[in-house]
């Protein structure tokens, strides 16, 4: 191939490619400001932020940051923190307008503080389903290590990386509760790494790129 077919075939490859400059961004839920010693949004099952949705059958609620709202704390990690409560249901994430977008990490957490003492009321694992048109993509477990050397004394936020991976739909969940009492699944979650980079061409930039593929053998048919 010519290095003029390879100058008239770029904008039709960026084109395919989707012709978009990635755009990182990290969910902390900062723009839900909770009040600094009580919990915003109790008792719903839906939470938007910064572009993006939260929901599922479990009740949701902001940990501020200070630890005050749950017994004998929340674990924390000293920002706004999402938690998912009383539910082994899944907390499903979506983008709010639709469409894809790239994950590759967030930090998750114990719901109370205070140690293996408190653990009725907290998953022991937590798992998170990546899927894409209803199909899996990936699949993580991670174990929650009950350790109070977060900040302020607290149960600490572990990180979860992993490979970025193009999804519709994530789903978190707690799982593994063996204790009877008050047996919950709760979690805490903050720090979701995305890209919310359009990645996944429409199918008009396929016929597009098609049209120009065509045109492009007619040109070289006439030179020849």
């Amino acid at each position: 191939m010519s290095s003029k077919s390879v100058i008239t075939l770029t904008p039709l490859l960026l084109l395919v490619s989707g012709g978009v400059v990635a755009t990182p961004l990290v969910i902390d839920f900062q723009d839900l400001v909770p009040p600094p010693t009580s919990y915003a949004y109790y008792g719903v099952h839906t939470i938007p932020s910064q572009g993006f949705t939260f929901s599922g059958p479990a009740t949701l609620y902001l940990n501020p940051g200070a630890g005050t709202i749950c017994y004998p704390s929340c674990a924390t990690n000293g920002t706004t923190t999402l938690i998912s409560f009383d539910s082994n249901g899944d907390l499903t994430m979506t983008r709010t307008a639709g469409g894809t977008f790239e994950i590759s990490g967030f930090e998750y957490g114990e719901t109370f503080s205070g140690g293996p003492a408190y653990a009725d009321g907290t998953a022991q694992k937590l798992s998170i389903q990546g899927f894409l048109l209803n199909s899996a993509v990936f699949s993580y477990t991670y174990t929650m290590d009950f350790l109070n050397d977060g900040f302020g004394g607290n149960n600490d936020f572990q990180t979860a990386s992993f490979a970025p991976a193009l999804v519709d739909k994530v789903t978190f969940r707690g799982l593994n509760n063996s204790y009877v009492y008050n047996a919950r699944f709760g979690f805490s979650l903050d720090n979701v790494r995305v890209d919310v980079a359009g990645t996944v061409p429409e199918p008009t930039s396929f016929a597009l790129f098609s049209l120009g593929l065509a045109g492009l053998g007619f040109a070289r048919r006439r030179k020849a």
